[in-house]
């Protein structure tokens, strides 16, 4: 597997993400304080997380340069986040769980979203 093939499926899926975050927040915020309780739900997202996260980044042969090198930064931004839930479950949700973090993490998918799809479609 190469980066464009990361690109090509992580870069759309971040882009929704990241407009249902910035656009759909009072949605967002009812759907975070929903799985708040559910630790079922977050050990299988943290477990998810972790699992994407070394896929990307074992999966990545060349870091390249440029923006191709986001996708195996991601990677480990993906790991980092699912480890911190799995372990660090309470100070994680309520860094992340308030409204303008939301903002701010909606802003950065949709910033990794189009640059993967930038790499992934159009280089």
């Amino acid at each position: 597997m190469d980066m464009t093939f990361f690109a090509k499926v992580f870069g759309p899926t971040l882009v929704f993400f990241g407009l249902m975050s910035l656009f759909c927040r009072d949605q967002v915020g009812k759907l975070s304080k929903q799985l708040e309780g559910e630790t079922g739900a977050q050990w299988i997202e943290a477990f998810l997380s972790m699992l994407f996260g070394m896929i990307i980044v074992n999966g990545v042969k060349d870091w390249g340069t440029g923006h191709e090198v986001l996708i195996p930064i991601y990677g480990w931004i993906c790991f980092v986040r699912g480890f911190l839930l799995l372990y660090f479950r309470k100070p994680f949700l309520s860094v992340f769980n308030n409204a303008p973090n939301r903002i701010m993490f909606g802003i950065l998918r949709l910033y990794f979203g189009l640059a993967f799809v930038g790499v992934g479609y159009f280089m």
